[in-house]
């Protein structure tokens, strides 16, 4: 029988999570399921967990690649295969609500969309899992809330031929991955819908991708750019330059924040590579201050300014500011690192 929901799920070395995450995508109140996972040759535990899970469940296909090639290509990889009309991404060591699968397809079904956006709640590694969601009703999806929303892949049930008639695939070789395909569903959904539920649990836990502290962690400067690309490839840049100009230059600023505390020493690097992609249609969005946290336009402000502004009395505050809060927060990681706190 063709199931209704394929889920895709990328694995490498997650040998401590993965039993967790296997036991909630099979505890489905929704039976018409099938679970791609893709094994992208882990050295751990991980492969036996899922060769005895297959035998144990036939809704359970693992897939492997001969070598490490990255979260995007195993999603990738799983999406290829998958039979189901619909398709979900999730991580390996989080965790889902077991009314994920029915509860997003009734919401698509009821809309008739093509793309269902829903919640999520976060827990730390070692805590307490977050309790189940009440249901809600999903409603109509605004496209500009989308995009200044969470760009995670694991947040959205999307109609398979979306993906793949339109040639949706995740970029290999760059993290941060998600972002240019949450641009792209969101644009490209016919009748996209939201659901607010936190239905999907994210653990945040030390050793994944968002606690990198080598260069990788500023692929997200790349990933913009690929977005920029599309904007103007597919006639989308006018509409939407506003929303794009206002998160990339939020990126910037976040970037520069978190290499302040995990690497200093490549502060610059991000420093220079914002200045090289400034624009006067950046500036506008600056000097505006609309859109941007006051954070975000600090740092601008204070580090990125053309030479012609200087002089400005108008940039003593932002710097002040910047610098202060720079220094407020490297002395409390200080602090939490010396106690543990």
């Amino acid at each position: 029988m063709t199931p209704l929901v394929s889920i895709v799920v990328p694995v490498f070395n997650v040998e401590r999570y993965l039993s967790l995450c296997l036991d909630s995508l099979r505890q489905q109140t929704l039976s018409g399921i099938e679970i791609i996972f893709v094994d992208d040759a882990s050295t751990d535990g991980s492969p036996s967990l899922l060769a005895a899970a297959a035998r144990q469940d036939t809704r359970v296909v693992v897939l492997r690649h001969a070598s490490n090639r990255g979260l995007s290509a195993a999603r990738n990889t799983g999406l290829r295969p998958a039979r189901a009309p619909w398709v979900l991404f999730i991580d390996s060591d989080d965790l889902v609500s077991c009314h994920l699968c029915e509860r997003v397809l009734a919401a698509a079904e009821r809309l008739v969309s093509d793309a269902v956006f829903f919640g999520y709640a976060v827990f730390g590694d070692g805590q307490q899992t977050p309790p189940e969601p009440a249901p809600t009703a999903a409603v109509p999806a605004s496209r500009v809330a989308l995009l200044r929303g969470p760009a995670f892949a694991w947040t959205k049930l999307v109609r398979t031929d979306l993906m793949r008639t339109n040639g949706i695939e995740f970029p290999e070789g760059l993290c941060f991955e998600d972002i240019p395909v949450h641009w792209r569903l969101a644009l490209e959904s016919v009748r996209p819908a939201f659901l607010d539920e936190a239905l999907v649990w994210y653990r945040q836990r030390r050793g994944s991708i968002t606690y990198r502290t080598d260069w990788s962690r500023a692929d997200s400067i790349l990933i913009y750019d690929r977005i920029k690309n599309y904007l103007h490839d597919t006639g989308h840049w006018e509409e939407w330059k506003d929303v794009f100009l206002a998160q990339e230059l939020a990126n910037f600023a976040c970037t520069h924040a978190y290499y302040t505390l995990a690497n200093p020493a490549l502060t610059r690097r991000v420093r220079e590579e914002t200045i090289a992609r400034m624009t006067a249609d950046h500036w506008s969005v600056v000097l505006q201050g609309k859109s941007l946290s006051r954070g975000a336009r600090d740092y601008i402000l204070s580090r990125c300014r053309p030479e012609g502004m200087y002089a400005s009395p108008a940039l003593l505050l932002p710097m002040l500011r910047h610098g202060l809060r720079d220094s407020l927060r490297c002395s409390w990681h200080r602090v939490r690192h010396a106690f543990s706190v």
